[in-house]
């Protein structure tokens, strides 16, 4: 006999009450309808780089539940508000018929994404020029790629003057990258051709002229005779042969 009886069965139970005083007794049946909880799963990715941007949530099954937890907005997962390191997420789903609720747990592993940065050392070069060694990439230990190629030299030979992008591309021990650019210009050398030539009258004379044309190339442009004189062109020479080296501002 139990004044106030309270029953919490684990599956459909009947129970019999009787109530009685000194002179009769009822007795009646309570039949206990235990609804099972649905058996749901939810397995998130182990690891998701803070980099990556979020993650969508749609792991729990059956579909239409909810998720929670640190990082949790709506069907969505941000690493960044989770912070580095494990986060716990939680999936529950409610019963839309007998209102039973249940809910489970999965970890994810958030890991730092690296703050690539590239401030080239060497970013200027001529189209004839020597190589460059690409430096100046941090943290240490990333590719460099230039127009599809991963090399740590920058090779102008061969490429029309212009901009040209470096990209540098940093790993961390756990997959995750970050890449950052940087821009090499290549400056076309000057042009020259040769407009017009006069030789000595006589042997001995200093009658002779040649006279250069320039184009293209950073100004200001300078020349140098292999007979020492650095103007443009020649007057009053002797004969003889004559070479010119032209470079301009930047080198070319």
């Amino acid at each position: 006999t139990i004044g106030n009886p309270k029953a919490a069965p684990t599956v459909i139970t009947t129970y019999i009450v009787t109530v009685s005083d000194s002179l009769t007794s009822v007795t009646d049946t309570v039949t206990v309808l235990v609804n099972t909880a649905s058996q749901i799963s939810f397995n998130l990715p182990p690891n998701i780089c803070n980099g990556d941007g979020n993650l969508t949530l749609n792991q729990g099954l059956p579909v239409g539940g909810a998720y929670s937890g640190n990082g949790v907005s709506g069907n969505n997962f941000d690493p960044v508000l989770a912070g580095v390191g494990t986060t716990t997420l939680t999936y529950t789903l409610t019963d839309p018929n007998s209102g039973c609720s249940s809910s489970v747990q999965s970890n994810i592993q958030v890991n730092a994404t690296p703050n690539a940065i590239l401030l080239l050392a060497n970013d200027t070069t001529c189209q004839d020029g020597n190589s460059l060694l690409l430096t100046g990439g941090s943290p240490a230990g990333g590719v460099y790629n230039w127009l599809g190629n991963q090399n740590s030299l920058f090779n102008p030979s061969g490429l029309n003057p212009g901009k040209y992008v470096v990209e540098y591309e940093v790993t961390s021990a756990q997959g995750c990258a970050d890449k950052a650019v940087d821009t090499i210009y290549v400056n076309g050398a000057p042009q020259v051709a040769l407009i017009s030539l006069t030789d000595v009258g006589c042997n001995g004379d200093t009658t002779g002229s040649i006279d250069i044309g320039i184009q293209g190339g950073v100004s200001p442009i300078s020349t140098i005779w292999t007979n020492g004189v650095f103007t443009e062109d020649l007057t009053n020479i002797p004969a003889g042969s004559y070479s010119v080296l032209v470079q301009d501002a930047a080198g070319c």
